[in-house]
């Protein structure tokens, strides 16, 4: 199991990679979609151990916001240190990665305000956790 730190500096490479830089905003974005794909694929299994929470904006995951808030909206395009992440994983969250990067910080928002478990957590009040049993219940 990685940490979200380690797994955002894998989504901020692929990203760069691709031709298209994500702001901080994007990153809490697709931590929280390729957390919910690789929980689906694997039958509930986790690809990262910081917790989720529910925050105005949607699904962040906290110690990697306070990594990269220095940038505030601005796009992170700066490499980061290389991730050894196994073929396995990259085969389940690549194609997210490359599928929701696409979209604006302000679409994914919507996307996230728009799905459980985020609306039922965010419900609870703000700073609100995102349970992995939440997680799984909604993913698998």
């Amino acid at each position: 199991m990685y940490t979200g730190l380690e797994i955002s500096r894998y989504i901020l490479n692929k990203c760069i990679e691709l031709g298209r830089p994500i702001s901080n905003l994007q990153l809490q974005k697709l931590l929280y979609y390729v957390q919910g794909e690789y929980i689906k694929n694997t039958n509930g299994s986790v690809l990262f151990k910081d917790m989720i929470v529910a925050w105005d904006y949607g699904p962040s995951v906290p110690d990697v916001y306070y990594e990269y808030n220095c940038y505030s909206s601005s796009c992170i395009a700066e490499k980061q240190k290389d991730v050894d992440l196994g073929q396995f994983e990259r085969d389940i969250i690549d194609p997210v990665i490359i599928e929701k990067s696409a979209y604006s910080s302000w679409n994914l928002v919507e996307m996230t305000h728009l799905e459980e478990p985020w609306i039922n957590t965010h419900k609870k009040g703000k700073g609100s956790a995102i349970t992995i049993i939440e997680l799984r219940n909604w993913f698998v």
